[in-house]
């Protein structure tokens, strides 16, 4: 398990790469707002609001006007750590 807590700057859009077979993400926004999840499934995210998603695909962040702080978990599968 990795957690992290990130700090995205205005009008970012960040793409990442497929992390390894049946890594799980979550995402907790602390303040302003974030679009996060798998590439064509992202979800509108306000403070307080949390969302899952597969990230053995790729996945994006995606800010607008605003700064956003964000939790996030990254659960790796315990076949993929070797």
């Amino acid at each position: 398990v990795d957690a992290y807590w990130m700090s995205v700057a205005p009008n970012t859009l960040r793409e990442a790469e497929a992390h390894a077979a049946g890594t799980k993400e979550t995402i907790t926004v602390i303040s302003g707002s974030l679009e996060a999840g798998n590439i064509g499934s992202t979800q509108l995210l306000l403070p307080g609001q949390t969302a899952d998603f597969r990230a053995d695909l790729p996945h994006i962040y995606k800010t607008q006007d605003d700064w956003a702080t964000c939790l996030i978990t990254i659960v790796y599968h315990k076949e993929a750590i070797k």
